[in-house]
């Protein structure tokens, strides 16, 4: 059985989400989304609203990928999506 892909460099990822690549963001959603769903479990009371947030950062980071300026690692800046409320 393979191990998990590493990730390319943050450069990299951003410009191929920004160009809607989809065997990259299927690559980032598969390597945080465990931690993503940790994340939000400690901010709400279900499984079921933490998968709900995970969801919409996920659909967050599509719509504003552009937006991205690079002041943090990419990683960093989706999970900050992730915490914040709805």
């Amino acid at each position: 059985m393979a191990g998990p892909r590493e990730l390319p460099t943050d450069e990299v990822l951003v410009q191929r989400l920004r160009s809607g690549d989809e065997e990259t963001f299927a690559l980032v959603l598969d390597s945080w989304s465990g931690g993503m769903l940790r994340l939000a479990m400690s901010f709400v009371s279900t499984k079921d609203s933490a998968e709900e947030a995970v969801q919409d950062t996920w659909l967050a980071v599509i719509r504003g990928i552009d937006g991205f300026e690079g002041r943090a690692s990419l990683k960093t800046w989706v999970y900050r999506g992730c915490r914040r409320p709805s």
